[in-house]
């Protein structure tokens, strides 16, 4: 904690985030019925925006928290659903803490989004005839082994949760192997296909971008650990098309400056910033490294081709529904457990490629921006999959209605 002080000492934000983790700062409530909601970061911030903006106009006696684990969660929020929502940081997961906050919001129902399980929290929840509700449920084998790991504690934390809204029959049935009743889980499908992605939530600038830029490739959540493998990637490329440009955006842009030095140690050239910086670059790039966050959309609508990280290294992958949505042909690596339903369905029907190395994402890079047509055909497949998957955010909304 002391070193946390001294750190922070000079950064408001993370003066509030730990105030507000400990339970000190409290958020303002401003009408008697709450529903508290609560997002881990900027995926589940994303996802949740449809839902919030439902029960905002369903309930408009309500009041909506919404809680974030992260700082960079707490700026979506901010940005995209200042009118809707309060904000707060998540509690620490210690009894006083969460008696101290639940005293204070006083919330009608309790809602986490995808894989949010904290003992302490749900206990409480019960005892005080809250309901406790995991929407969007997600819960990967690798999840499941972990939690069956400490079985009797997670039996009885999944006793305390009364519905779980989970995202697929594979998500459902790790739920019940935890210890939920079969009674209390349903599947609704997965409400991020229901977020607005698409162009007319970019603006005009991307198309400007991409008409006076050369062929862009977008390497997306990138973790420190793929950047040597991307790195030969788009060397290679560079010998193959000369005036290719790639932009790169890390997952974590506060480790920027490992980015970078990965970058200089092999002579590439690149210039850093955020959107704006990125259109107002008068002559073609070499490099963009991306230094901001929430606006991985429109680096995704002002490229032809994206790669998405976190899966070369075995992480999982990261979300393969948002350049989809935008139109923009995906690739992307092996490593897909966390989405390996929607994954194993987009491979199936040619949506998208996974490849393991850096030879192999190359040459599909190098095909799909030789080939214009092929970049179309896989975008409007990728666009009307999507759109047949909708409903997931209203199918939630009817659920909730038993506790509303």
């Amino acid at each position: 904690m002391g070193r946390a002080i001294i750190k922070n000492h000079r950064e408001p934000e993370k003066w509030l985030y730990l105030a507000q983790r400990i339970g000190l700062a409290v958020v303002q409530v401003r009408r008697s019925k709450v529903i508290w909601i609560h997002a881990v970061s900027v995926g589940e911030v994303i996802a949740t925006i449809p839902l919030v903006k439902n029960l905002a106009q369903g309930y408009p006696e309500h009041q909506i928290i919404l809680s974030t684990t992260t700082i960079d969660g707490a700026k979506i929020v901010r940005a995209r659903l200042a009118c809707f929502v309060t904000h707060v940081y998540f509690p620490l997961d210690i009894p006083f803490v969460i008696s101290r906050f639940l005293n204070r919001l006083k919330p009608v129902l309790f809602i986490m989004i995808e894989t949010e399980l904290w003992p302490n929290l749900l206990l409480k929840c019960k005892r005080r005839g809250i309901p406790s509700v995991i929407l969007n449920g997600r819960l990967s084998d690798k999840s499941l082994k972990s939690y069956q790991n400490v079985k009797s504690i997670s039996r009885e934390m999944m006793s305390n949760v009364s519905l779980v809204l989970a995202r697929d029959a594979i998500d459902a049935n790790n739920f019940v192997r935890l210890g939920l009743s079969c009674a209390k889980v349903r599947v609704i499908g997965n409400m991020k296909f229901d977020s607005k992605l698409s162009l007319d939530i970019i603006g005009d600038h991307a198309a400007e971008n991409c008409s006076k830029h050369r062929l862009t490739v977008c390497f997306a959540s990138i973790h420190e650990g793929e950047l040597t493998i991307l790195i030969d990637a788009m060397l290679r490329l560079r010998r193959q098309l000369p005036n290719i440009q790639f932009v790169l955006v890390p997952r974590h842009p506060a480790k920027l400056e490992k980015y970078v030095s990965y970058l200089r140690r092999h002579d590439i050239n690149f210039v850093s910033g955020n959107y704006q910086t990125y259109t107002r670059c008068e002559q073609p790039l070499d490099t963009f490294v991306v230094d901001s966050i929430g606006e991985l959309l429109k680096f995704y609508s002002a490229s032809d081709v994206a790669f998405v990280g976190g899966s070369i290294v075995p992480l999982g992958g990261q979300n393969l529904l948002e350049p989809i949505g935008v139109g923009v042909p995906v690739i992307t690596g092996t490593s897909l457990y966390n989405f390996q339903e929607i994954a194993d369905a987009l491979i199936s029907l040619d949506i998208i490629v996974a490849v393991s190395d850096a030879p192999s994402i190359a040459k599909e890079i190098c095909h799909l921006l030789e080939d214009g047509q092929e970049r179309e055909s896989r975008s409007a497949r990728g666009r009307d999959w999507l759109i047949s998957k909708r409903g997931a955010t209203q199918r939630a909304a009817d659920a909730l209605r038993l506790f509303l």
